[in-house]
């Protein structure tokens, strides 16, 4: 009696916890958020930990910028003092003066201190400048890197979910054929290793869904990732391109890379920062003139205050350091002659990355075309043999061939387009085209 007296107060309890289920669960699909790939692009630029440090680095470039450029501008100071001596102290004149001396002074004035002509300040400054070139030449090369790696991992999960969508329709295939196995044996027009081998395919069918969805879930991780999230709560939003097109030729596609690619053109200014270091290792040879002055107001306790002021021409012209300044040379002509080779070993990497991508792309292009016209033959060929198996004219075998073919050309279509997109991606990043532009023309 007391447990019909509670059920109706349990049901309700049980009620009311699935709708708080139900609740939680909405709220927590609801925030899975669709994403397209220019938008995942935008936001691994910003969130990425290596596009921070790339930016943390170039503001640091810019300091050093205005502090060098500060050395060429007069330069403004105040100072003073207040001293305490002994009046019995030796005098200036002699010892045997009756002169009482003074025992306290106060001194407060401004000084200036502008530079003429040196030989290093101006080439430290255009050296400091050209870090600033190297270091957004290699922002730039890290915002192509970043959007090639989302690139890269946005149509692997693409091509995972085709693959996984082949994969069920070849899993529903391989059920359809199990059960007309299945239906011709039971009316006995069938051996059972007919059935069996029908089984065993749908069996494999079914551990190659299972691979297809993990590896979905692999490329979604990798993704997240590069995007520099913390979960993967995001939805991609998106679909492996429907049409492929041919490269730029391999000469024209060169030549913009030469002039285009961000790495390349980092090497490039750091050659230039090396000719303005070597210039300023020279300069330390030069002699420095400077223009110097001050006033201020002189106070002591004998003699009482006045105004004062000095201004002169000033001239330093090192004549031995000991060999610090050869020295100096020596390694920025050394710095200069790395630069060069770097800049001549990256050109070369990227010719040959670049051709390699090229032809990525047209293999790409080409399996693409082929796994099409494939489709359309395997699929005919798979319903053919299904017909004459039913009439009794064709093995199970045979069907079962014919729907392997089927599901490995559609498996292959799949890839090509993957392989299409990623390559594509992969030329546009040493072409230095804008990552945002390459997320919307997969």
């Amino acid at each position: 009696m007391l447990w019909e007296s509670l059920m109706p107060y349990i049901r309700a309890l049980l009620g009311l916890m699935l709708a708080t289920v139900q609740v939680v669960a909405n709220a927590a699909e609801a925030r899975v958020t669709a994403l397209g790939l220019p938008a995942a692009i935008a936001e691994a630029l910003v969130r990425n930990p290596v596009a921070g440090i790339a930016q943390s680095r170039l503001a640091q470039a810019e300091a050093d910028y205005r502090t060098a450029r500060a050395g060429l501008l007069p330069r403004l100071a105040a100072s003073g003092y207040y001293n305490r001596l002994n009046p019995d102290r030796l005098g200036p004149v002699s010892a045997a003066t009756t002169s009482p001396l003074y025992e306290r002074e106060i001194f407060v004035g401004l000084s200036v201190r502008h530079l003429l002509r040196d030989g290093s300040t101006r080439s430290k400054g255009e050296a400091a400048r050209e870090t600033v070139a190297v270091r957004q030449a290699g922002l730039d090369t890290v915002a192509t890197d970043i959007a090639y790696q989302v690139i890269q991992s946005w149509y692997r999960v693409l091509e995972a979910r085709a693959l996984a969508q082949a994969a069920q329709e070849a899993m529903a295939r391989a059920r359809e054929f199990e059960k007309l196995a299945r239906v011709l044996f039971d009316a006995g027009k069938t051996t059972r290793l007919d059935l069996l081998k029908a089984s065993s395919a749908r069996l494999d069918a079914a551990t190659a869904l299972t691979r297809t969805e993990e590896l979905e879930t692999t490329a979604q991780v990798l993704l997240t990732a590069a995007m520099g999230r913390e979960s993967p709560d995001f939805q991609v939003d998106g679909a492996l391109p429907s049409e492929v097109g041919p490269p730029l030729p391999e000469p024209v596609a060169l030549a913009e890379a030469r002039a285009q690619n961000p790495e390349l053109r980092q090497f490039q200014h750091q050659i230039t920062q090396a000719e303005r270091n070597l210039d300023a290792a020279r300069g330390a040879r030069q002699p420095t003139v400077s223009l110097q002055g001050g006033v201020g107001n002189r106070d002591r306790n004998i003699g009482g205050n006045a105004n004062e002021w000095t201004a002169g021409i000033f001239l330093e012209l090192p004549l031995y350091d000991g060999g610090a300044i050869d020295a100096g040379v020596a390694k920025t002509q050394a710095a200069l002659s790395e630069a060069r080779e770097a800049e001549r070993g990256a050109r070369i990497d990227l010719e040959s990355r670049l051709r390699q991508a090229l032809s990525v792309w047209r293999t790409a292009e080409a399996d693409t075309t082929l796994a099409v016209e494939r489709i359309g033959v395997v699929s005919e060929s798979a319903r053919a043999a299904e017909s004459l198996y039913r009439a009794g004219k064709a093995t199970a075998l045979d069907v079962l061939t014919a729907q392997a073919d089927l599901a490995r050309a559609e498996a292959d279509r799949s890839q090509a387009l993957a392989a299409y997109a990623v390559a594509r991606a992969s030329a546009d990043r040493l072409l230095g085209k804008s990552p945002i532009v390459t997320g919307e023309k997969p």
